[in-house]
């Protein structure tokens, strides 16, 4: 119960919450974490993984990839709008 308010309070995720918030498998990010460079902390030296919300946000920013058509003017770029749903 302790453990789980501290995590609460520096807003630790376990690993199926991490994944879930990633929208990946457990088993995915339980294997790819060092490859793909996800931050992460252990609470003791082979503890299990805790994965800080600010820390998946910043990381999931950095894989953000910006696609351009090679075919699309300079003028269709500037006037182009993107809504998300």
């Amino acid at each position: 119960m302790e453990l789980e308010l501290k995590m609460d309070s520096l807003d630790l995720l376990t690993t199926q919450q991490a994944a879930d918030y990633l929208g990946v498998g457990v088993y995915w990010l339980q294997t790819h974490w060092k490859s793909e460079g996800i931050p992460v902390t252990r609470l003791t030296s082979k503890g299990p993984l805790r994965f800080r919300r600010s820390s998946l946000e910043a990381w999931a920013k950095s894989k953000e990839v910006v696609y351009i058509d090679p075919g699309v003017s300079e003028r269709q770029k500037k006037s182009r709008k993107v809504s998300l749903v």
